[in-house]
């Protein structure tokens, strides 16, 4: 139970720097950069996120849950995975830029940011040391952006930089002070990985279209102003819903013996929606104090996509609580593929129908529409959860 407190505690602090740093680094670029070429940087990150899931290919969680069962060597067939797919990337560069305007930038940042190693300090349950990495990653990137960031272009930059950096340190601990030792190559290790980890990571692309692909679906339709705006607010949004992301991911790996205690459950998504009603009241309430700081001169846009975007927070809980507790343990990925499908297509297809209509409101109506439907879902596909034998 110490060891599960100290995975759980360390990722809450990462995921307490990933809170803070958004407050501070988006008013900082923008006093930069301007809110146009922030909304720009914003889509090109946006779609370099989209590529980086391709890079992971569910090894976030299949990583996980191989050493957490089989012991620190199951690493290999994951890490050369992910370095057979980071060449495939660079070898087709000039296909990417001609039919999905990715610059080469684009693709090394997706690839820093997939080859992330926070897989592996999970599964081994030593996140002290990675937490802190990850820590001083931000304060160094809140530094260059204050010294040196002038267009889109050197924001691209320097974070491909600092998660460069970011995985060079965390690999180089683990071979150096974990004696993490690289065996020869082979392909039926990655053979083993693909086999199980398609589905995941199909359904995490589809998911990402869902959350961290929506700038760059809106940069092709609104102006980067726009996109800005809404990506500060999907940002809060995405923060509100993220709180209950260190518990889940800081149990995954125990979760193989089973889910025994089936009332845990239904407390945490009482407590998920009790949580989630008061940070709604609290941030309209320090809404006026949000514009202001974020430097946002639509201020009246902001507020009302703010607000439609919350209303969702409850139905992403569900979501994450039951997709990572129910459908991973259960190991039935195929169930999170059919939901993020499912949510993809119902956020594409209303965004599209309703731009002409509502406008920017589009995306935020279909967010939390495609969120609605995916956890009405996967509450049906897990419902055994619910019910004590």
């Amino acid at each position: 139970m110490k060891v599960i407190n100290g995975n759980t505690i360390n990722l809450a602090f990462v995921q307490l720097s990933n809170y803070i740093f958004p407050i501070v680094s988006i008013p900082l670029m923008i006093s930069n950069v301007g809110i146009k070429q922030y909304g720009v940087f914003i889509s090109s990150y946006s779609l370099a996120l989209l590529v980086s899931v391709l890079v992971e290919f569910g090894c976030n969680y299949h990583g996980v849950r191989s050493i957490a069962n089989e012991g620190i060597s199951s690493y290999l067939g994951t890490f050369y995975t992910k370095i057979l797919i980071s060449l495939a990337l660079i070898s087709t560069y000039p296909i990417l830029t001609h039919y999905l305007h990715l610059n080469l930038i684009d693709i090394l940042l997706a690839i820093c940011i997939g080859m992330s190693p926070s897989w592996i300090y999970q599964g081994i349950k030593h996140l002290t040391v990675y937490s802190f990495m990850v820590t001083l990653q931000k304060i160094v990137l809140l530094i260059l952006i204050y010294f040196c960031a002038d267009s889109s272009e050197d924001l691209l930059i320097i974070y491909t930089l600092s998660f460069f950096i970011l995985n060079v340190a965390g690999h180089l601990y683990l071979y150096l002070y974990k004696k993490l030792e690289l065996s020869s190559f082979k392909l039926d290790d990655v053979f083993d990985v693909f086999k199980q980890s398609w589905s995941i990571s199909l359904s995490r692309v589809l998911n990402s279209i869902t959350t961290v692909g929506v700038p760059f679906i809106l940069s092709k339709i609104f102006l980067p102003e726009f996109v800005a705006v809404y990506s500060i607010c999907e940002k809060i949004f995405r923060t509100v819903c993220s709180l209950n992301n260190p518990l889940v991911q800081g149990l995954l790996p125990y979760f193989e013996k089973g889910l025994e205690h089936k009332r845990i459950i239904s407390k945490v998504l009482i407590i998920l929606f009790l949580f989630n009603s008061i940070s709604i009241v609290i941030i309209y309430n320090f809404s006026a104090l949000l514009v202001n700081w974020f430097s946002i001169s639509e201020p009246k846009i902001f507020i009302d996509l703010l607000l439609i975007l919350l209303w969702g927070t409850f139905f992403v809980s569900v979501s994450n609580v039951l997709g990572i507790l129910g459908c991973v343990h259960r190991g039935d990925y195929h169930i999170l593929l059919r939901a993020s499908l499912l949510s993809a297509l119902t956020l594409t297809i209303i965004v599209f129908a309703f731009k002409s209509i509502i406008g920017i409101y589009s995306a935020a109506y279909a967010v939390i529409t495609a969120e609605l439907l995916v956890a009405c879902y996967l509450t049906y596909e897990n419902r055994k959860l619910f019910f004590i034998r």
